[in-house]
This record gives structure tokens, sequence and C-alpha cells, in this order.
């Protein structure tokens, strides 16, 4: 596992990633699904109990590319974010996921000061998924 430094980024590839209001209950397995695969890859990458001083104080500036194919282009980018953030910190009232969040910071997402999103185009449902990158103070 790889030590942390700032900024920190995460690549997340092979899975197409679903917004934090899932339409039915296909859509909302499909969410708890991306949410599962997305704190997997991290966690493999990264162990959170390396990263030292992070507090209720700490603040927080996340950049999210968002990599999707043109069947799924169409999705809320705000709702995209809300998800992959959900996974990121630690879980609030918007959004419940049986416990499947906080794979990096122990911190609510309201600790987030600035973010910036982007969608780009991808051909292949392989190349799907989020790139991230994270400053913290």
């Amino acid at each position: 596992m790889q030590q942390f430094a700032q900024p920190l980024f995460i690549s997340i590839r092979g899975m197409t990633p679903r917004p934090a209001i899932p339409a039915d209950i296909p859509a909302s397995i499909k969410l708890t699904n991306w949410r599962k695969f997305v704190v997997d890859k991290i966690q493999s990458r990264y162990d959170k109990s390396t990263i030292q001083g992070i507090t209720s104080q700490t603040r927080f500036e996340v950049d999210i590319v968002f990599m999707l194919t043109p069947a799924e282009f169409a999705k809320d980018l705000d709702n995209l974010a809300k998800a992959l953030l959900a996974s990121l910190f630690r879980e609030n009232y918007q959004i419940k996921g049986k416990g499947i969040g906080a794979a990096l910071f122990d911190v609510d997402d309201v600790n987030v000061v600035k973010l910036t999103l982007e969608k780009r185009q991808v051909s292949n449902q392989m190349d799907e998924g989020a790139d991230i990158t994270v400053i913290w103070k």
C-alpha cells in the first residue's frame, strides 16, 4: 500500500459511476455496487490509518473527473459527485449506504470547501470510472 502524499490522486476504472439518487430498486442496487467498488479500489491501494492530522477542522479540496460512455453521459454531475463523496468520506444523513463510506476520511464531506466536477466521454465500459484528486489542510 502507498503512503499518503498531497495531492492524493485516485483513479478508478472498470465500472459505470452511479448517481446518489436512484430511480428504482435496480438502480439502488447498482449504486450500492458502485460505492462498494469505489471503497474496495481505494482501500486496496491506500491504508487510511496512515493519514495523520485529519480532524473535524480539516478542510478538503476535491477534483473529480467522471469517465462515462455516451449511453451514460446524461447523468447529473452533482448526483454522481454525492455518491462518490459519500464513499470517500463518512456517511451523513443525505446518503445511507449500510456503512459503505469513509474509504479514506473519517470526517463528514461538509468539510469539502472546494469541489470541481467534470464529465468526459470514453468509448467503452472498461474505461468508465472516475479520477479523483484530494488536497487537505
